[in-house]
């Protein structure tokens, strides 16, 4: 599965949102999103606000690092860490060494 979009917080009152070209992959040309023509600036609001705070809290996997003062913007329970957040499909979850797929013959 991969990520729908990705939230980069730059400053306290600025931040990055990107999404999946491949939604539009086939209607725009790609000189076109190269070029910065499907890029949108949008105004902060309070819900844009919250999102942003709402899926950084969420993606951290350990630490999560505020200026004192916003500390009001954070939510009371915070979830527990993950400091594994990479998980393998398709075979052990403990790597033993061994090969996994199409294992030789000895």
């Amino acid at each position: 599965m991969t990520a729908w979009g990705i939230t980069y917080p730059l400053t306290r009152k600025l931040g990055l949102l990107l999404s999946d070209p491949m939604v539009f992959a086939d209607a725009i040309p790609v000189e076109a999103v190269r070029a910065g023509k499907c890029d949108l600036v949008k105004s902060g609001t309070t819900a844009l606000e919250k999102f942003f705070n709402r899926i950084t809290v969420a993606s951290a996997s350990q630490w999560l690092y505020h200026h004192p003062e916003d500390r009001g913007f954070m939510p009371e329970e915070l979830p527990a860490p993950k400091p594994v957040t990479l998980h393998m499909s398709g075979g052990p979850e403990e790597f033993s060494g061994e090969p996994i797929f199409n294992p030789t013959e000895t």
